[in-house]
């Protein structure tokens, strides 16, 4: 074979795979985006020092999945006075992202969501005074 009949033969196969790669791709994105759901609505824990000496416990509630995001609520409380609630996306493709983390039940998140909430109105009403 010649290379002229090479690339015409490479031409055709590819023109075969481009469809048959796209249609793994969606099998594939679906079966990903199933494992990522069985995550909506946990929530985790795990310790963080960004560098830092002094190690501190981030929680988070899953609270949204796609394909390639998980968006989660954030509580984080640093040495300090630091307080911290936001919403957070990560971008992956493992559906076992946070599953390093420590799995903890609802009502410890609620309780550390409630508590950084007081804890902010607090700090606002001192301000004012």
């Amino acid at each position: 074979m010649n290379e002229k009949e090479l690339n015409k033969k490479i031409g055709e196969l590819q023109k075969k795979m481009d469809p048959l790669r796209k249609e793994l791709r969606k099998i594939e994105d679906k079966a990903s985006l199933k494992e990522k759901q069985k995550l909506l609505g946990r929530c985790f824990k795990y310790k963080d020092s960004y560098g830092s000496g002094e190690k501190w416990w981030i929680y988070i509630k899953v609270v949204a999945v796609s394909k390639d995001v998980f968006t989660h609520l954030k509580v984080e409380r640093r040495p300090g006075g630091f307080l911290s609630i936001r919403l957070e996306d990560n971008f992956t493709y493992h559906a076992d992202y946070f599953l390093h983390e420590t799995e903890i039940e609802e009502e410890e998140f609620q309780e550390q969501l409630k508590t950084m909430i007081r804890d902010f109105s607090f700090h606002i009403k001192e301000e004012e005074d």
